[in-house]
């Protein structure tokens, strides 16, 4: 495939999402962080390369040239409770930008757990960079799925979604269209403190 088919999509679908951000929660929209400048994702890259023998697929690096992650703001609103994330706008957690991505992937370079799987995390339920979903242009993998660690097992789920274009169109006919269970019942996002925020229904 072609830089521009990698590039088009999702630039256009996260323009999307940050144009309802922008409209509908401004705080969480003033938690995006500026574009990624290309030596931190050169950078980023070089230990990837190195230990595992790739680099970043094309959609990611296309997404930080618009948006290099996110940056979570104090909300005093919410200093007593602290439930509310200012930069947890997906639903599957804060985006990742290229430093913190690869750490899951090269955290182990002399016994790789992961085997020979092509990916890179770019969404992480918190900042800590623990399970998430990983973006992979593997074509035994190709798309985004959840990966997971817990109590010394390291899991790729199958792709759920064809890439991260496809995932954010689907965040944003949620919130446009819903229902509100639209990417699965356990949570449904809501606005709070100005914050896009995913939490259960009860």
């Amino acid at each position: 495939m072609s830089d521009q088919m990698h590039v088009e999509p999702v630039v256009t679908a996260w323009r999307r999402v940050e144009t309802w951000l922008r409209e509908n929660a401004p705080t969480s929209a003033e938690s995006m962080l500026p574009p990624a400048a290309h030596k931190d994702v050169t950078k980023a890259e070089e230990p990837l390369r190195h230990y595992a023998g790739y680099g970043f697929p094309q959609e990611l690096t296309a997404l930080w040239r618009v948006c290099g992650g996110v940056e979570n703001l104090e909300i005093e609103e919410d200093q007593d409770e602290g439930e509310v994330a200012s930069g947890d706008f997906l639903p599957d957690g804060v985006l990742l930008g290229p430093a913190l991505s690869t750490q899951p992937r090269i955290s182990f370079p002399e016994s790789d757990p992961w085997g020979a799987e092509q990916w890179v995390a770019w969404l992480s339920t918190d900042e800590e960079v623990i399970p998430g979903l990983y973006i992979s242009d593997d074509p035994a993998m190709r798309g985004v799925g959840r990966w997971s660690t817990l109590d010394g097992n390291y899991e790729l789920g199958e792709p759920q979604f064809p890439s991260i274009a496809s995932y954010f169109e689907k965040v944003l006919e949620t919130l446009q269209q819903g229902p509100a269970t639209l990417m699965g019942p356990t949570n449904v996002p809501g606005i709070i403190y100005g914050c896009l925020h995913s939490d259960s229904p009860e």
